[in-house]
């Protein structure tokens, strides 16, 4: 970036649609975002199918770009095609990570890991330390609630029986989670915002990594507080 200017790489670039399209001079109607989005918040609330929201909120975006000449019935249809095809590689990496998830979960690694640190964790230290373990499982895996469903019953019976509050505990799970899944460059919530924002996938997480582990630093250092603390 230093040496070109650029802020994405030639990988990301090539996500994007190109910009020399033909673009005509049309001016902007916050309806023609508001009332697609209203459509398809209130049909998934209504009838609770994510899918067929997604279909009304498409046909919404038909009737009012079409009648209006917004785009021609062309341009729309190789924009919908072409969204399509950009989610192939997410959907791809998302059925992958289930199957790792799977795969970590039959072979007992979290179990493993939370039975061989349990011996030497101390309650000052067992904030801290269910954060950093359960972020590392969680960055392992890419599994942004399995994880915690997984070492909560281990962890908060521990906390109890060594006298550290268990609110805290629960906090440092779910942050720990939170953490463990952002930095994770094939976690869902990377791939699906990369995708979101035409960025290839390891642009997005070499570029988010730096923020989660200044956040990491300063998490760890509270729980350590409040481990001294309650």
């Amino acid at each position: 970036m230093k040496e070109t200017g650029q802020v994405y790489s030639p990988e990301s670039r090539d996500l994007n649609l190109d910009e020399e399209d033909e673009s005509p001079d049309i001016k902007g109607n916050i309806l023609d975002f508001v009332l697609p989005i209203g459509v398809l918040i209130a049909l998934t609330i209504v009838t609770g199918e994510l899918f067929l929201a997604l279909i009304a909120a498409i046909a919404v975006c038909f009737l009012l770009y079409i009648p209006r000449k917004k785009m021609t019935a062309a341009r729309f249809c190789d924009l919908a095609m072409h969204g399509f095809c950009n989610m192939i590689p997410t959907v791809a990496i998302i059925f992958f990570v289930f199957v790792m998830q799977q795969g970590m979960t039959d072979i007992g690694i979290a179990s493993y890991v939370i039975d061989a640190v349990r011996p030497v964790i101390s309650p000052v230290l067992l904030p801290a330390i269910t954060f950093l373990l359960v972020a590392a499982l969680n960055f392992a895996t890419g599994s942004t609630w399995g994880i915690p469903a997984l070492v909560s019953p281990i962890i908060l019976p521990l906390a109890l029986s060594i006298g550290v509050n268990p609110l805290v505990v629960m906090g440092a799970i779910v942050s720990g989670a939170t953490l463990g899944s952002h930095a994770c460059f094939y976690s869902d919530a990377t791939v699906l915002t990369s995708s979101c924002c035409k960025m290839n996938n390891m642009d997005h997480a070499l570029s988010q990594l730096p923020y989660a582990m200044c956040a990491a630093g300063i998490a760890t250092a509270g729980y350590l507080i409040c481990g001294f603390l309650l």
